[in-house]
């Protein structure tokens, strides 16, 4: 009997990177011993781009994930890790943070995969000592890490001495077969650079 991943992400039909690595992810995974489950958690599609609806609708829909996630958790016992891929901003740290701590008092292995890099707020928690200690306790205590670069591994190392789990980086990805070929005949091997956004925030210097 395979394990569970159940991986929290805004739903699969939004717009963004991170809905475009998941949708790939989820298209290419194998494994012998593990199958994924997906739950959304966020703002929906159809109200993102009208503010004053998301405002009024977000905590409805935000009270249905976390019951779902809750339910989701207690009745489905082969889940065993809980993924969630925030971005280092406040609203999307304050939104992953109580499905953390859930996953945690069920005692369930937590995956973050940060999808973005606020420089700002991480160092409002760097130089908040309470926030700082929530942080630690909620996201790098008992808690897996995944970064898409080597300095935002650093940051999260500076904030906890003592930190004990492996915080792994990698990149991105994107699909093989959405690259276009030229027809002229290529002489040595071709090398396909990608580039998303060309900023801070995704790890670029």
């Amino acid at each position: 009997m395979k394990s569970k991943v159940l991986i929290l992400t805004n739903p699969l039909n939004h717009e963004g990177g991170v809905v475009n690595y998941y949708n790939l992810f989820f298209e290419t995974f194998k494994s012998d011993t593990f199958e994924l489950k997906h739950q959304n958690i966020g703002s929906r599609d159809w109200i993102f781009y009208y503010s004053i609806l998301k405002i009024i609708l977000y905590p409805f829909f935000y009270f249905y994930d976390i019951s779902r996630l809750c339910f989701n958790i207690i009745f489905d016992r082969k889940i065993k890790i809980v993924q969630l891929s925030p971005s280092m901003i406040p609203v999307s740290l304050i939104r992953d943070a109580i499905p953390v701590v859930i996953a945690k008092l069920f005692r369930k292995k937590v995956v973050i995969f940060y999808r973005g890099w606020r420089v700002e707020t991480f160092s409002h928690i760097s130089n908040k000592k309470f926030i700082r200690y929530l942080f630690n306790k909620v996201y790098q205590s008992s808690t897996h890490q995944i970064v898409l670069a080597t300095s935002f591994k650093e940051s999260l190392l500076s904030l906890k001495k003592s930190q004990t789990n492996e915080i792994m980086v990698t990149t991105t990805s994107i699909r093989k077969n959405d690259i276009i070929f030229s027809d002229k005949k290529l002489d040595s091997v071709l090398k396909v650079l990608f580039l998303g956004r060309i900023e801070g925030l995704k790890g670029v210097k």
